[in-house]
């Protein structure tokens, strides 16, 4: 297993060279909202990379954590699946700064047992751990392992956003 240290500081670009260039399982250990972001940015930048080099891969990722209630620091795993084309929908559950874990885990979860496709834009690095502390907790209500894509969209009015596609890994 590759294993990958980011912090708040690091560069998403230098990331996702190194994430590139891996062979194999990779881990990611991200501790803070800010680390968390950076590594979900070298996520979707080696996305972008690798559609744009015509790879047809992306990374599915799944997520640990600590303590769901305090604790910001969590574990990425990724592996190279085959490349599906998303982009934000108006039925996508946004998290802002002041979302609250278990209620969105529970809105991720009742899409799951629907039978919906569940998607998640963010934007900031607080909304993307609650986003990422989320699906975790959604494996535990859903008794299910979960995966999810990233990619980071530029939306003129809005910025950029960060857009998880989530599926039960079998």
């Amino acid at each position: 297993m590759n294993i990958v240290k980011v912090k708040g500081d690091s560069k998403p670009n230098r990331i996702a060279g190194a994430l590139c260039q891996l062979e194999g399982p990779i881990s990611i250990k991200a501790t803070g909202p800010e680390a968390v972001n950076q590594a979900t940015k070298a996520i979707a930048i080696t996305t972008r990379f690798f559609a744009e080099n015509e790879s047809n891969t992306q990374f599915l990722c799944t997520v640990s954590t600590g303590e769901q209630r305090t604790s910001s620091k969590l574990s990425l795993s990724l592996r190279q699946i085959p490349a599906q084309n998303y982009s934000p929908l108006d039925t996508d559950l946004g998290v802002s700064a002041t979302t609250d874990v278990f209620k969105l885990a529970g809105a991720i979860a009742q899409r799951l047992r629907d039978g919906d496709d569940v998607r998640i834009t963010t934007k900031g690095a607080i909304p993307v751990l609650i986003a990422l502390k989320s699906i975790a907790v959604a494996e535990k209500y859903t008794l299910s392992s979960l995966g999810f894509t990233v990619s980071l969209y530029d939306m003129t009015e809005r910025g950029m956003l960060s857009t998880f596609v989530l599926c039960k890994i079998p």
